[in-house]
């Protein structure tokens, strides 16, 4: 590259930038800069005083070392600045604006790069335009930035590297990389919690047992990771709410997404080994969720029914039972619970009113969790229907569907029928109030016209709305009935699996108006499931026909005996309306 021959007499210092962050990470590294700058210094014969170099952002400024080369330029020390490109100056107005101002004061005459001389005389504006690009390029990357990481977090991907036990899946591209189970570490690493909840084994122990008996070995990654398991990353993984499902994100922001990743352990096992742990200020995703809460009232005051949680620990030096809520030592002996061997961990979870509603003084007592669940399971278990069944009755609902369905023909002619006939009707009385014979208004006055167009518009939106919903009503019902049947099936077995979400999803399904009272639930229980119930009485006496040890395929005998069953075949109409 050509540079004039004023321009060598300058003295010059080469500034050499490293950005620290991730958005920088494509600019050559500071030895290939280096290595080109020298390059150019020596191949044009330039007077350098000094040589520096910065790794840290350009995106703010307050960079010490660019600061100390404005202030050498400031005191005259030197005329120009050799860089890799301008972007390696600034990414910022403030620092842009100073190097501009430089330049038209001509206290700097030149900033040289590989690829270009910018010189005081030159064009301001192209300048400028220059460094706007520079600092929009770092605003533009940094909205990209966070916009990829608020849609990755909320699909519930956590950014950043997995933790033990995981791994980034790299077969998709950056910024929609899911976290997938270590099939190396996973069952590991569960076994370590496994080992500290039953409370014989302390950290250290488990910590000499994954290193010695099972060889543990890290995630090789570039920099970190092939070495066996310290401490310090023992803990962290046993405080950890990931392994649960849950992570905070950034750390402290207080702004917590469940995760899709495959949970390692269940939340009330992360509880209980925090208890273990004696840990204060226990990390948390948030309040703990619970499947009932906001369903359920009161019978007696019609307060709010509310959940709670209770940790105890029996102590293993003098038998007391005390809350863990708030305390990590014993209540009595002042034992620690990380110190006690294997110490009787309790958890509980019960359901009671609020008592919000001070006009009654309520005395209804709280009802533990497995009992009401036991009460819904039975709810469940009346409607409960065979597999058998569910597929014969959808069938048999097709069926009913396509003779509904070609009896809609005729009414939907009918209804067609009267919609062009409401549509003469009305064009022809418009005919007659713009014909000249009207032109007075003798034949058709405006009043007159106004009530009998009225009625005629209004039996037109009618009929409009009547043809669209002949069809779809009937599809609606068939599409219910299905779901009604599907849920009929499967629901006790989803309710005994399932999450908290999914258990009050199947409570809602069943009943409305939830009453707890004397520890007894009450719900009115929707048309649909009471059809269920009436005929789930029938499936029982037919399967009860047939003896249980019997391995023999007699699907196509029940489906037989549903046919013929006269309560089965008489209808269905499971629609609610």
């Amino acid at each position: 590259m050509y540079i004039p021959s004023e321009l060598l007499q300058l003295k010059y210092d080469v500034y050499i930038r490293r950005s620290s962050d991730d958005a920088d990470h494509q600019v050559a590294s500071l030895e290939s800069q280096k290595e080109v700058l020298l390059k150019l210094v020596k191949d044009n014969k330039l007077k350098v005083e000094r040589i520096v170099e910065e790794s840290m952002s350009a995106k703010q400024p307050g960079r010490p070392i660019f600061n100390e080369e404005l202030q050498r330029v400031e005191d005259g020390i030197i005329q120009g600045l050799v860089v890799w490109d301008l972007s390696r100056c600034s990414r910022n107005p403030v620092d842009s604006g100073t190097l501009s101002w430089f330049l038209q004061k001509e206290k700097l005459k030149v900033i040289v790069t590989p690829h270009r001389i910018y010189q005081s005389q030159d064009n301001v504006l192209l300048l400028n335009i220059e460094f706007g690009q520079a600092n929009q390029f770092l605003r533009d990357l940094s909205k990209n930035v966070k916009r990829g990481l608020n849609t990755k977090l909320t699909k519930g991907w956590r950014p950043g590297i997995a933790p033990e036990g995981y791994l980034n899946d790299k077969s998709e591209e950056k910024g929609n990389r899911k976290i997938i189970t270590d099939s190396v570490r996973f069952s590991l690493v569960r076994k370590a919690w496994d080992l500290l909840l039953t409370g014989n084994y302390t950290v250290p122990q488990i910590l000499k047992i994954m290193n010695e008996e099972w060889e543990y070995t890290t995630v090789k990654r570039k920099k970190l990771g092939g070495a066996e398991m310290s401490r310090a990353g023992l803990y962290r993984i046993f405080t950890n709410s990931f392994y649960y499902g849950w992570y905070e994100y950034p750390i402290g922001s207080g702004n917590w997404y469940e995760g899709k990743h495959d949970k390692m352990i269940e939340q009330a096992e992360y509880d209980k080994v925090q208890i273990i742990l004696g840990r204060k200020g226990k990390q948390r995703a948030k309040a703990r969720e619970f499947s009932f809460t906001g369903m359920v009232r009161c019978g007696e005051c019609d307060s709010r029914v509310t959940a709670e949680e209770l940790w105890q620990v029996i102590c293993t030096k003098c038998k007391n039972k005390f809350s863990s809520k708030n305390t990590n030592n014993c209540t009595q002996c002042n034992t620690s619970i990380a110190n006690m061997a294997n110490p009787s961990i309790l958890h509980y979870i019960f359901y009671r009113c609020t008592k919000k509603n001070k006009t009654i003084k309520c005395k209804q007592k709280y009802v533990r969790l497995e009992a009401l669940e036991e009460q819904i399971d039975f709810l469940l278990s009346r409607i409960e229907i065979p597999e058998a069944f569910k597929d014969w009755a959808i069938s048999h609902l097709n069926y009913l569907h396509d003779q509904e369905a070609r009896e809609q023909d005729a009414i939907a002619e009918s209804i067609n029928t009267k919609y062009r006939d409401c549509l003469e009707r009305i064009n022809n009385l418009i005919k007659l109030k713009i014909s000249p014979m009207n032109s007075d208004g003798s034949v058709l006055s405006d009043e007159d016209f106004k009530k009998q167009i009225t009625p005629l518009q209004k039996e037109k939106i009618n009929l409009e709305q009547e043809q669209k919903t002949l069809a779809k009503r009937a599809d609606e019902w068939l599409e219910l009935s299905q779901r009604t049947f599907n849920f009929a099936c499967y629901a006790r077995l989803k309710f005994k699996h399932g999450s908290h979400h999914e258990k009050k999803e199947i409570l809602a399904t069943i009943g409305s108006n939830l009453i707890l009272k004397d520890k007894i639930l009450s719900l009115a229980v929707p048309k649909p499931f009471i059809a269920i119930r009436e005929a789930k009485i029938e499936t029982d006496r037919i399967v009860a026909r047939f003896k249980p040890e019997e391995k023999v395929d007699i699907t196509a005998q029940m489906m037989y005996l549903y046919q013929e069953n006269l309560t089965l075949r008489r209808g269905w109409d499971l629609n609610p309306r």
